[in-house]
């Protein structure tokens, strides 16, 4: 993909941004749940000193939780 393809997203993307004073380390295996659920191309990762903070695509979030919640749903004892 080039350059202004990768800009055309970012600009188009509904984000929100979340982080605190927190080491990568702690939460480099949500950001991998949530990579592997949403895909790679659905979340922005950036570490500055001691303040993590990440920018999620709201949209393709909600569809995740959408489809989980649906298949949650089926099962009686939940």
């Amino acid at each position: 993909m080039k350059l202004s393809q990768h800009l055309k997203y970012i600009i188009k993307t509904n984000w929100y941004k979340q982080g605190g004073a927190i080491s990568l380390f702690y939460v480099l295996s949500a950001y991998h749940g949530f990579n592997e659920n949403v895909g790679y191309e659905n979340d922005i990762l950036c570490q500055t000193g001691e303040i993590n903070f990440a920018y999620f695509n709201k949209d393709e979030e909600k569809k995740c939780f959408l489809k989980v919640v649906s298949r949650q749903k089926k099962i009686k004892n939940i």
